[in-house]
């Protein structure tokens, strides 16, 4: 365990179904930003028919800073549901979910930007907090591309 597991208020639960092909992946739990989150999956709910699952890099509620120790401790558990949720498309929020999922050559990143591998599509937003406009703006091309995908 972490030394963020020391002082939590609680663990925090993915919600969703499993395995999904949408998998939305955030940074840690943070009262303030619950809204845009809800909103965002209310907003593309309909197109996935409720084929989705989301999750947080940080699995403790916490108002500790992150650290690499955290950071490294959390992210074999989300690597393990990403195994498991098995997802075509990963939507990542924000530089730790960055970092945990894709690693270092992403870090700099500022903009939304999509990347892919052989089997998996990933659509990253690198802050909640920098543009929450150009996050919404954004709706649209992942709209896309779960179109695209049960099409």
């Amino acid at each position: 365990m972490c030394s963020l597991s020391q002082g939590r208020e609680h663990i925090v639960l993915p919600q969703g179904k499993t395995p999904a092909n949408v998998m939305f992946i955030f940074d840690k739990k943070i009262s303030e930003f619950s809204s845009i989150e809800d909103s965002i999956i209310r907003q593309l709910n309909f197109e996935l028919k409720h084929d989705w699952y989301k999750t947080y890099v940080i699995k403790c509620k916490t108002n500790k800073k992150v650290n690499s120790e955290s950071l490294l401790s959390c992210r074999k558990w989300l690597l393990k549901e990403i195994q498991q949720v098995n997802p075509y498309l990963i939507i990542l929020f924000g530089k730790l979910s960055v970092l945990a999922t894709l690693g270092t050559k992403y870090q700099g990143v500022r903009t939304n930007i999509m990347y892919a591998t052989k089997n998996r599509k990933y659509f990253v937003f690198p802050s909640l907090t920098e543009d929450t406009k150009l996050i919404f703006t954004s709706v649209g091309r992942i709209l896309g591309f779960i179109k695209e995908f049960y099409q």
